[in-house]
């Protein structure tokens, strides 16, 4: 409670980092499982599609 009454935009912060944190989860890691579980031939277009996702 300290911290939320010294930074009113304490709130602010928490949602930002959260949402730094939590965008990797969602956009990136489900490309990088993809390509670790079927191993498509490295370059090949569909390797280029889920690694540039």
């Amino acid at each position: 409670m300290f911290v939320g009454i010294t930074f009113p935009f304490f709130s602010g912060l928490l949602g930002f980092f959260g949402g730094f944190a939590f965008a990797p989860t969602t956009y990136f890691l489900p490309c990088i499982m993809w390509l670790a579980i079927y191993k498509p031939k490295r370059f090949g277009l569909s390797w280029w599609c889920n690694y540039v996702c």
